[in-house]
This record gives C-alpha cells, structure tokens and sequence, in this order.
C-alpha cells in the first residue's frame, strides 16, 4: 500500500484538510495516512485534528507534544499541580486548553478522554514492503535507536516479572526518539525512518542542496525524510523569509506534497 506521511500538524486543521484534498488517495482511503505527532499545540484548532484522527481511526505516533500533554493531566490528577503552570502550557499547551473552555467554564471530562487517546498513541509505527526497505515512522529521528529499542521490548515482553531498569532503559530510548533534533547516524538496512519535531528551516544552511527535494530533506543514502516545515509558523520572519508548511511524503515513492499555512 502507498503511504502518505504527514509532519507536525499543531492544530492547524484547515491546512490539513488543504493537503489532504490534495493527496492522490485510493477511494479517499484514510488507511494511507500516517502522522509523525506533535499534532496539538501552538496552533488554535487542536480539538479538530484529534477528532479527526481519532473518528477516522487514522494511524499516528505520539509526538513529544503529545507526550507533554499527558504529563501535565498526570500531574494534575495525582498531585493536583495546575495545568497552566505546566511544561505543556508553556510550549503551546495554553491554547489547548482555551479550546475546552466555554463561558468559563473547562470541560474537563473531553479533555480527559482526550489525553487518554494520545497517551495511548504508538511510539514508533513500522510497515513492512517487500521490494523495499520497511518503512519506519516515528516523531523525531529513530534510525540509531530503532534496534536496541526492540531488542528492550522484547526482553521485556519475554520476561515474567516488572524489570524495572529495563522498562528506566525503554523510557529512555522512546525520549531519544521523541526530543532529539540531530540528524540520524546510522544508515540502516532494513528501515527508511519518515519523521518531523525539527524544522528544517533551523538548520537549513547544513543541508546539501542535494539532499533537499522541495525544501523537504530527503537522505536517500542513509534512509530517512524529516518532513517539518514549521507549518504553524506562519509569518515568513520566523524562517528568514521561508514560510511555513505542511508537508506528506508518499512512501516507497518518496513524492513531496505542501501545503502553505492557510488558518485564518
């Protein structure tokens, strides 16, 4: 099956469905959607990219955004630390949170449903291909951590008692996977590792030219796509005169398709 990746998203639901109109999907088949996280935040329409993912069952990893986010419901139901003063908050989470208040008032029971469902949301996702490498998507770059990851949760899924330094060491690849903002080491035979987090405008200046296919990085030798291009960042400024846009990449094809930030 061709897939269609789909970078950070940040609550800009009009831009998605702008990008969507434009993919060339098989009887307007969800199926072939896949998104590398970070789909909340920053951005003022968080609420309709969950709902939308979650009422077509798309597939989806968690991004660190995501990950944010259930950390700070956590704290608030254990310790009763308040949402807004959180790390989430400040990273984008406050917008968020105006999205489930009416007249004052917070909904907090769909806010809970909610964070329930990212908190849910797969780490990594593989899919096999058979005349090519498989393809691997994750939030941030996985292709130096893929291997041990798997190997960790297999041994944990073998063993017969909580190995609480296996499941520290798990904690800690799936971190790796979801903050860091360098490019991949290793090249990898099996997979192609499709990610976001990182806006490449940042580090656009390192990039060579030939690793660049619509502005979207592409390292065919060693495997793997970053497909943010800041789309939440609206205003030019932001990436020295680039603006920002949402991107999908067809999988095994390799086919860029962008969307410019349209929200209102």
């Amino acid at each position: 099956m061709r897939r269609f990746i789909i970078g950070d998203v940040h609550g800009c639901f009009k831009t998605l469905k702008g990008l969507i109109n434009q993919l060339p999907l098989d009887y307007d088949d969800y199926r072939q959607l896949v998104f590398v996280g970070d789909l909340i935040d920053r951005g003022r329409n968080s609420r309709d990219v969950l709902n939308f993912i979650r009422d077509n069952n798309i597939t989806c990893v968690q991004g660190n955004h995501e990950a944010m986010m259930v950390d700070a419901y956590t704290r608030f139901i254990k310790y009763e630390e308040p949402l807004k003063y959180s790390d989430w908050c400040h990273n984008g989470g406050v917008n968020v949170l105006d999205e489930y208040t009416t007249n004052n008032k917070f909904d907090f029971e769909t806010f809970s449903q909610d964070c329930l469902f990212v908190k849910y949301l797969p780490k990594v996702l593989t899919f096999q291909y058979n005349e090519t490498k498989d393809l691997l998507v994750s939030h941030s770059g996985a292709l130096d951590y893929i291997d041990e990851l798997n190997m960790v949760t297999n041994k944990i899924e073998k063993s017969d008692v909580l190995d609480e330094k296996l499941n520290k060491h798990k904690q800690y690849l799936i971190e790796n996977i979801q903050w860091e903002r360098v490019e991949p080491l290793k090249t990898h035979d099996k997979y192609f590792n499709v990610f976001g987090h990182s806006p490449i405008y940042f580090f656009k200046q390192t990039i060579p030219k030939e690793n660049l296919f619509s502005d979207v990085l592409i390292n065919k030798n060693k495997g793997y796509a970053n497909v943010d291009l800041g789309c939440v960042y609206k205003k030019p400024a932001i990436f020295n005169g680039d603006e920002g846009k949402l991107v999908a990449i067809a999988y095994p094809d390799l086919k860029v398709f962008l969307q410019k930030n349209i929200e209102d």
